[in-house]
């Protein structure tokens, strides 16, 4: 508890927040970063990468705020390039042409980079169980590998602690669930049926083909009467 009560107090200092996730943690990591950017959507600058989201979530998530620059590379492997143009009309067009042999479809790669996030102020790495994949990752994005503050959430009781608020769960838990008790004790208030429905779309994930533990029942349950009491609120405006 005296963590998450760190962890709200430094949110509450900052402005301008982006959450990382581990997307090699698959959904449960995917839901848990975008049901934590979902709720601090509500009252602060937030974003968050990887902007990769499920078919299932899309109707849930809302628009990310503009807190950082982003542009797309093309990155060209093959080195038999002699001349590059392009057009731009309704659509860009752009052309290699190579002085000798082909040109592979494996040679060409499109990155989406984010380029400058001088205004973040808070990263929160959410499911990463080494400090190495972390930096990977921002090395990915061409993030800043600095001393800005970082919050670190994991499932593993046994991770790396590379943040300067780090908080984990026992093993055999989704991030879905450890985030739902964080939220719930940040503000239960800031909780909508969107931010409800990505967490237990997660949880779900995590658990696909197990057996429920009770504590995992009683999770959904409580988001599942969120979600509730929110239809129904809607429903009387």
């Amino acid at each position: 508890m005296r963590k998450i009560h760190e962890l709200k107090n430094i949110i509450s200092q900052k402005s301008n927040i982006l959450i990382i996730y581990n997307p090699e943690k698959g959904l449960d990591a995917t839901s848990a970063g975008l049901a934590f950017f979902n709720f601090l959507n509500k009252f602060r600058n937030v974003n968050v990468i990887p902007k990769k989201i499920p078919p299932q979530l899309k109707e849930f998530v809302k628009t990310p705020k503009a807190i950082c620059d982003e542009y797309y590379s093309i990155e060209i492997k093959a080195k038999n390039i002699e001349s590059i143009f392009y057009e731009k009309d309704d659509t860009l067009k752009i052309y290699l042409v190579a002085n000798n042999g082909q040109i592979k479809d494996d040679d060409i790669v499109v990155k989406e980079v984010v380029e400058k996030c001088e205004r973040c102020d808070l990263f929160i790495a959410i499911g990463f169980e080494k400090k190495d994949d972390y930096l990977k990752t921002l090395k990915e994005y061409n993030l800043p590998e600095d001393t800005r503050e970082t919050v670190c959430i994991n499932n593993n009781e046994n991770c790396e602690n590379f943040g300067k608020i780090n908080i984990s769960a026992k093993s055999g838990f989704s991030l879905c669930e450890l985030l739902t008790f964080i939220l719930k004790h940040i503000d239960e208030a800031g909780f909508d049926k969107d931010v409800g429905e990505i967490l237990i779309f997660g949880i779900k994930s995590f658990w696909d083909g197990k057996k429920l533990p009770n504590k995992t029942l009683e999770i959904i349950n409580y988001l599942t009467q969120i979600n509730q009491k929110w239809n129904s609120k809607t429903l009387k405006q």
